[in-house]
C-alpha cells in the first residue's frame, strides 16, 4: 500500500503590528501597538478612552492607521490642525 504525500499549506505570514502615538485628549496618552488594519477609534480606546475636555468631533473615528501614525485628540478650544499626522510629516499643513 502506497499513501501519496500530503503537503500541509503553510499559514500566511501575520502582518506586523502598527506602532501609534496617541495624544493629546486621552486618558493615558502613550505610544502602543495595534494589530494591521486598525482604526482611529481603537487606538483612542487603547489609550483609556476621551478626557471630558475632549473634541470628539474633530476626527475620523473609521480612518485606517498605518505604522508610526499619531493620532492627537484635540481638546476644546484647540485647533484642530494636525490631528493625524503619518511618520515624517512634520508640517500638519501639508507646506
Amino acid at each position: 500500500l502506497r499513501v501519496a504525500p500530503v503537503s500541509v499549506p503553510e499559514a500566511p505570514p501575520r502582518p506586523a503590528p502598527l506602532v501609534v502615538h496617541v495624544s493629546g485628549a486621552v486618558r493615558t496618552p502613550g505610544v502602543y501597538a495595534l494589530p494591521a488594519g486598525a482604526r482611529v477609534v481603537k487606538a483612542i480606546h487603547v489609550a483609556g478612552g476621551y478626557r471630558r475636555d475632549a473634541r470628539r468631533d474633530a476626527l475620523n473615528l473609521a480612518a485606517r492607521l498605518e505604522d508610526a501614525d499619531q493620532v492627537h485628540v484635540p481638546r476644546e478650544g484647540e485647533g484642530a490642525e494636525a490631528v493625524l499626522t503619518a511618520e515624517g510629516d512634520d508640517d500638519p499643513k501639508g507646506g
